[in-house]
This record gives structure tokens, C-alpha cells and sequence, in this order.
């Protein structure tokens, strides 16, 4: 049994190690088909550069308006244009659409709101269907941003309940032995 629990442990104490970094986190979740930038993280701009490409983002093929994270000051965030890479497997660029161009001091944050269906106004969500689960970040394309963009693709927590018993169920089952 712990041979089984010291990888679940370590998995979600890599995870909150991921959430307390200075970058936006966001999450998608393929079976509930919803989406949701989470809070308490937060990114600043130095205002060295008028740009807000993270990773790769030459090719949008999606993007959504909703849901939107929070942006100080006058501006607003007022879409999030994704480019997929050629399999469709991962997100290789997000340009975040803001109404103004960020300036020294300008934050971008994750939103206590919570998950959401995205309102797209190109693609659908079908394009994300595919994503490999898992977790990786996207760099500030220009550096001018503290921090990235962390994407966490899961499945539906019930999902993740019915895997770690089934696993429970497995560790019971071997820890049993014949007797003789």
C-alpha cells in the first residue's frame, strides 16, 4: 500500500508546488468541458514590451471570451486566442486579447469564479478534446511578463476518484496472501 500512496502523495505535493509559482494557471477540463483560471495566481508586466504571447501563438485556431481573467487598471482582458500544435495534442501558444497594451505594473490574475463552459468566437471545444492530460507552462514569448501560463489538463475529479480506488483495490488485493 505504500508503495502505491508515496506516488499519489508526491503527485499532489508537486502540484501545489505548481500553484504557489508566480504564473497564471489554467485549467481544463475535458470531460465536464469547462474551463477556469485559477485564483491566486497572478502575473505582472514590466511594461518593457506591449505584448501578450506565452509560448508559440503565430497560428490561433480558437478562441474564447469567456472565461476571462481579472486585469488591473483601465484595461480588461477581453479574449484568450489559443494555437494547438500540428497534432492537436498540446497548446502551443495563448495570446492573451487585452483592451489596452499592459503597461509597468500591469497584473493579470486567475478569477475566484470558477470552471466555466468557454464562450468560443472561433472553434469549439472540440479542439481541446484531444489535448494530452497532464501539465506544462507556456514562457512569456518576449520575457516581459513575472511569470507563464501553467495549463493543467484533467479529467473529471470523479474520474480521478474512481482511478485511486480502483488502485486502492489493487494494493489491497496484493497485500493478501495464501495461506498455506
Amino acid at each position: 500500500m505504500k508503495q502505491i500512496l508515496t506516488p499519489i502523495l508526491a503527485l499532489f505535493l508537486s502540484q501545489a508546488a505548481i500553484f504557489a509559482q508566480s504564473e497564471l494557471v489554467l485549467r481544463i477540463n475535458q470531460d465536464t468541458r469547462e474551463m477556469d483560471w485559477l485564483a491566486g495566481n497572478s502575473i505582472s508586466s514590466d511594461g518593457s514590451l506591449a505584448n501578450n504571447w506565452f509560448g508559440s501563438p503565430f497560428f490561433p485556431i480558437a478562441t474564447i471570451t469567456s472565461p476571462a481573467l481579472n486585469h488591473t487598471g483601465d484595461n480588461a482582458h477581453v479574449a484568450t486566442l489559443f494555437a494547438f500544435s500540428s497534432d492537436r495534442k498540446q497548446i502551443e501558444g495563448i495570446s492573451l486579447g487585452t483592451s489596452l497594451p499592459p503597461l509597468a505594473g500591469s497584473v493579470l490574475s486567475g478569477t475566484a469564479e470558477g470552471p466555466a463552459a468557454p464562450i468560443f468566437t472561433q472553434g469549439d471545444f472540440s479542439l481541446f478534446s484531444g489535448l494530452t492530460r497532464g501539465d506544462y507552462t507556456l514562457s512569456p514569448m518576449f520575457g516581459n511578463w513575472s511569470g507563464g501560463i501553467h495549463v493543467v489538463v484533467v479529467p473529471e475529479p470523479s474520474t480521478c476518484a474512481l482511478v485511486f480506488l480502483g488502485l486502492g483495490a489493487l494494493a489491497l488485493r496484493r497485500t493478501r496472501r495464501p495461506q498455506a
